[in-house]
């Protein structure tokens, strides 16, 4: 699929004189800045040439960093937001914002075992688990409830060599009642999405009450779980209910330890239920949520930049 847009990225370690000579010699129509964290990623450094930014974390809220995310979003022609919320948090100083969600280039994992004929293996596997003080504590109370109802083994995904004893110490109390843990380190994208392939049921919390950073978020934690067709069970919080609908494509459910125990409950072992979900959710997200939808989305803004740039030195032309 075409949308008429030819790219160039720029590699991070070039200098301010190399992304101008290439600009120079380029002549592009327009910029876009991933993100505001690069030092070089300025609106202002480029001169007349329209400029969009694209951004999908909540660094507007850290006060190190927002008035950096704030001089992007009013030098910039358009803007990209990851999430409802950035959309809300950018248009306050630009109007032109589009939310276009986290994708993927992995639509299907490879001969991934059928949803209903998997084992009862349940999983968490955000980047970095320890780092989500409350959401690990949340998962650990519905595993050691949940453990009381139902036979399953647990996978800890994204545990760093250098905090494997943090991880011990932390999966120390579903190792005492009798559970079945793994974990498994960081690991190439492909290799996730293939590790995943054979887990039944994927968790995914995400507490904004005590984290108002996570209220920035979209779907790049479930994406592999999607692609590797795994029963999602994910907070009624941020920009899911807007892809999932509960008990149809996934569990949408509140924050609620019994809540999300009722619901791991019955996925593990109602095989059929799994089976349905999964159907459904890989329909929504090969719609929604890979690199081809998103490509689609960014190269329509694109051209809304392209519009907004034209009118605005029109009306400069005396």
């Amino acid at each position: 699929m075409k949308f008429g847009w030819r790219l160039i990225s720029v590699p991070p370690t070039l200098s301010l004189s190399q992304r101008r000579r290439i600009i120079e010699f380029d002549k592009p129509d327009l910029i876009l800045l991933q993100q505001s964290r690069h030092p070089l990623n300025r609106p202002a450094l480029y001169g007349d040439i329209p400029v969009i930014f694209d951004a999908d974390d909540a660094d507007i809220l850290d006060t190190r960093c927002a008035d950096t995310v704030i001089d992007c979003c009013r030098g910039s022609v358009s803007i990209i937001a990851g999430s409802r919320f950035l959309r809300d948090q950018f248009r306050v100083h630009n109007p032109n914002v589009a939310i276009v969600w986290t994708s993927t280039y992995i639509d299907h994992a490879d001969k991934p075992i059928p949803a209903d004929q998997r084992g009862p293996v349940l999983t968490w596997a955000p980047a970095g688990p320890l780092d989500y003080i409350e959401e690990a504590k949340f998962v650990r109370d519905v595993i050691l409830q949940l453990a009381r109802r139902t036979t399953f083994s647990f996978r800890l995904y994204g545990v760093a060599e250098s905090r494997k004893q943090e991880a011990d110490d932390y999966l120390e109390p579903m190792r005492k009642v009798g559970l079945s843990v793994q974990t498994f380190p960081q690991m190439s994208y492909p290799s996730f999405v293939q590790s995943l392939s054979s887990a039944a049921v994927g968790l995914h919390p995400v507490c904004t009450a005590t984290n108002p950073f996570s209220r920035g978020k979209s779907f790049g934690k479930l994406l592999a779980y999607l692609a590797a067709d795994v029963a999602i069970v994910t907070s009624n919080a941020v920009d899911h209910p807007l892809f999932f609908q509960d008990d149809v494509n996934g569990m949408l459910v509140a924050n609620d330890v019994d809540q999300w125990v009722e619901r791991c409950e019955r996925l593990i072992t109602i095989p059929d239920l799994r089976r349905k979900l999964v159907g459904a959710a890989r329909l929504d997200f090969l719609r929604r949520l890979t690199s081809a939808r998103a490509a689609e989305l960014v190269a329509g803004q694109f051209d809304k930049a392209m519009h907004i740039s034209r009118t605005f030195r029109a009306a400069r032309q005396p």
